[in-house]
């Protein structure tokens, strides 16, 4: 999407661009993405790929429920001792993608779908009290919701106005 977008915006200064896998209409709850990812986990994974990860996030949200818990997920998987993995929003790394997530363009990859072999344990909701948590209270959800209008009028949503890109997906 971001090399299409550049193509639009700057027609001027890039000829052509390849715009692979590009969901080019911003939204908030993205919970296709998962889908998606599970359909390619049983395309190409071994024949029990999708059983396993469900299997194994399933472990990892019960570790979560407890102390003791979250004491072996630290040590089976290496995370620092000083990491609060009590609170919910501190369970997940943070990147300026987040923060692009949070201003811009939505895309919160939600497991509301029940198409997803990942639990339910990240809805939309959670998402949104992540960017309150990163960057202030003032990220709300109608922040994100205004955001998400605003990259949708601005690059064109599902019908970008664009000439001279592959979209690839």
């Amino acid at each position: 999407m971001i090399a299409a977008w550049m193509r639009l915006l700057y027609p001027d200064l890039v000829d052509a661009a390849l715009s692979s896998s590009a969901p080019v209409l911003a939204k908030k709850d993205f919970y296709e993405y998962l889908e998606t990812v599970r359909d390619t986990y049983e395309k190409y994974g071994s024949t029990d790929c999708v059983n396993k990860i469900c299997i194994f996030f399933k472990r990892i949200v019960e570790f979560l429920k407890n102390s003791s818990g979250i004491d072996t997920l630290k040590k089976e998987l290496n995370i620092c001792n000083e990491s609060d993995m009590n609170v919910a929003h501190k369970k997940l790394w943070f990147s300026t993608w987040v923060y692009q997530e949070s201003t811009e363009f939505g895309y919160f990859a939600t497991t509301t779908s029940d198409k997803q072999p990942f639990t339910h344990n990240l809805p939309l909701d959670f998402w949104v009290k992540q960017c309150q948590a990163v960057f202030g209270e003032v990220f709300n959800e109608k922040r994100v919701d205004d955001g998400v209008t605003q990259t949708n009028a601005m690059y064109g949503g599902i019908t970008p106005n664009v000439t001279n890109v592959v979209f690839t997906h």
